[in-house]
């Protein structure tokens, strides 16, 4: 510290948050959502968010998880089958390094259970008001709940 001199050196910390987006690339999410979930994707490093791993999945987990530092302007979708939440869930429990996970969805799909990695945080973003207001109480046991407000 300035005052005591190297008597009693300050701390330095730095905080870094370990996030996964996990975005729904199954058919019944449009092309219209998609470009929704990757702007906040986009956001998230305006706010001070150095590093999201994002994850694209429909029935199945497509690929591994891509790190991105900053801002995209084409990320390639890969999927568009059926939707199953469970793979994600699944994800998280064998990799329990991350703080949270956001899950991009149109909601369609089974419940899925509730994940044994309790350290992580889940927030379901839904791509409207509609499908929130169908599925919030079902995942309130897995996580928070919100939705896109239509423009």
């Amino acid at each position: 510290s300035r005052r005591y001199g190297f008597l009693y050196l300050g701390s330095r910390r730095d905080f870094c948050t370990k996030l996964l987006f996990a975005v729904d690339v199954s058919g019944s999410v449009t092309n219209q959502d998609l470009r929704k979930a990757f702007s906040i994707i986009n956001r998230l490093f305006k706010y001070g968010i150095e590093r999201v791993d994002v994850l694209q999945f429909d029935s199945e987990i497509k690929g591994k998880p891509l790190t991105l530092k900053k801002a995209q302007t084409k990320i390639k979708v890969i999927g568009r089958g059926g939707t199953y939440f469970q793979p994600v869930i699944d994800y998280i429990d064998k990799n329990k390094e991350y703080d949270g996970l956001i899950i991009f969805t149109d909601g369609w799909a089974p419940v899925p259970t509730a994940p044994k990695n309790k350290r992580t945080r889940i927030l379901w973003l839904f791509n409207n008001e509609h499908n929130y207001r169908r599925m919030k109480d079902d995942l309130k046991p897995i996580g928070g709940s919100t939705f896109i407000k239509e423009m």
